[in-house]
């Protein structure tokens, strides 16, 4: 499960996304709100969200510096602008940061939001897919980021999140995202997604049922499992098992 940041210093803009996100249907985390950019900042490098959605005229940091600052974290994190007519040349200037989408505050309705959103997903999955595919030398890799990947293959049916395993090897959360980032194993959440839907594949070929396999292979419930399945595979559970036999 991605996990989402807002930052945005009008209490009420930060409610109305809160509150009528449908965050569970999109299969995301509403992990933490931030008031300026500093304090978005700190909370990105602890929390590590896959996207952070902000306003960019704010107290303290405005959201155009805390997105520079966010970049030398993390060159995988979906970044979607909250921004007004009179902001957007401001706006514009995020374009070196990879920017993921603007979404202009007054004219905007949440199934807009809901749509920067899927397309944000879509390029976490693509994105994780493509760079977990490739050979990776492990030997190449720090012994944290390798303690890290050993724990998630061993306690994937868990509930687990990235500070779980952050814990278990004695690092921040924030640490552990800038470590999938710079050796581009794309997101925790997206790898962890695909360590899960590898294992149902080969349970697929068994008489088990499909909430079965959900349960057997960590995923919260049945149809986040076929979603998620969905979108790493190009089909579902269902049709992949039939399919394989």
């Amino acid at each position: 499960m991605y996990k989402v940041m807002i930052v945005e210093d009008e209490y009420l803009v930060v409610e109305w996304i809160k509150q009528k996100v449908d965050w569970e249907r999109l299969g995301l985390e509403l992990a933490a709100t931030a008031g300026n950019g500093r304090q978005g900042l700190e909370l990105f490098a602890s929390d590590a969200p896959d996207i952070v959605i902000t306003d960019l005229r704010m107290p303290v940091m405005d959201g155009i510096s805390m997105i520079g600052e966010i970049r030398k974290l993390s060159h995988t994190a979906r970044i979607i602008i909250l921004t007004c007519l009179d902001e957007f040349e401001m706006a514009r200037q995020a374009i070196e940061y990879d920017v993921t989408s603007y979404i202009m505050k007054l004219q905007s309705k949440i199934p807009d939001i809901e749509n920067e959103l899927e397309k944000a997903i879509s390029w976490l999955d693509k994105n994780a897919s493509r760079e977990g595919s490739g050979d990776q030398d492990g030997q190449a890799l720090p012994y944290k980021l390798k303690s890290a990947l050993t724990y998630m293959d061993e306690h994937y049916t868990e509930n687990i999140g990235i500070y779980d395993v952050a814990k278990q090897i004695n690092v921040s959360a924030g640490y552990l995202g800038k470590l999938f980032a710079r050796h581009e194993l794309g997101t925790f959440s997206a790898r962890l997604n695909q360590i899960r839907v590898a294992e149902a594949k080969k349970l697929l070929l068994s008489n088990h049922k499909i909430y079965e396999i959900a349960e057997m292979t960590g995923f919260m419930n049945t149809s986040y499992f076929i979603r998620i399945f969905r979108r790493l595979e190009g089909i579902t559970p269902g049709e992949y098992r039939n399919r394989a036999r």
